[in-house]
């Protein structure tokens, strides 16, 4: 049987660095999620989006990630 998958939810996480922390050594990170995005918006779209939005941060850019949230019917 054939399965077809549906997509219904799309985020947009953009994550940023806050620095490093002393004790451990370790970088801090933080993911900052922007949800009901349209199920139609493309990967590019997506990533200017989060370009204009990390241009405001205070904090540094690593990098970001989509989402998608699929039902499987068959």
């Amino acid at each position: 049987m054939a399965v077809t998958a549906i997509r219904y939810a799309s985020t947009l996480g953009i994550e940023v660095s806050l620095g490093f922390d002393e004790e451990t050594n370790k970088e801090r990170k933080k993911i900052k999620t922007i949800s009901k995005i349209s199920t139609v918006a493309t990967d590019e779209q997506l990533h200017n989006i989060g370009m204009a939005i990390a241009d405001v941060l205070k904090y540094e850019l690593i990098g970001f990630h989509r989402t998608n949230k699929n039902e499987l019917a068959g």
